[in-house]
C-alpha cells in the first residue's frame, strides 16, 4: 500500500514501525476511512495468540500445514512440503 510523505513523517515522529502498521491493517476494525486496533482488541489478540501457542508450535514442527478448501467445504489437510508450481 502506498504511503504518503505526511504518513511517513508522522509514523517516524510517533515511533510507529511498519510491522505495527501491518498488524493494525491485518487485525484492526474498519470504521469508515480508518482502521483501528484499540487497546481492548490488542489485548484480546495477544491473549488469543498466547492460547494458540501450543498449536502453532505443532504446526511449526510439521513444517507448516495445508488445508484444501473449495467454496465452503474443507476437502483435506496435510503437512506443508513446499510450494509447487501449481500453488503459486
Amino acid at each position: 500500500m502506498f504511503q504518503t510523505k505526511h504518513f511517513k513523517e508522522r509514523k517516524k515522529q510517533r515511533g510507529v514501525s511498519d510491522r505495527m502498521i501491518d498488524l493494525v491493517i491485518q487485525y484492526g476494525e474498519l470504521r469508515k476511512d480508518k482502521v483501528i486496533l484499540g487497546k481492548k482488541n490488542t489485548g484480546l489478540l495477544l491473549h488469543d495468540l498466547k492460547n494458540h501457542k501450543s498449536e502453532l508450535l505443532k504446526i511449526l514442527d510439521k513444517g507448516g500445514l495445508v488445508v484444501v478448501v473449495q467454496e465452503d467445504t474443507m476437502i483435506t489437510t496435510y503437512q506443508f512440503r513446499g510450494y509447487t508450481h501449481s500453488d503459486r
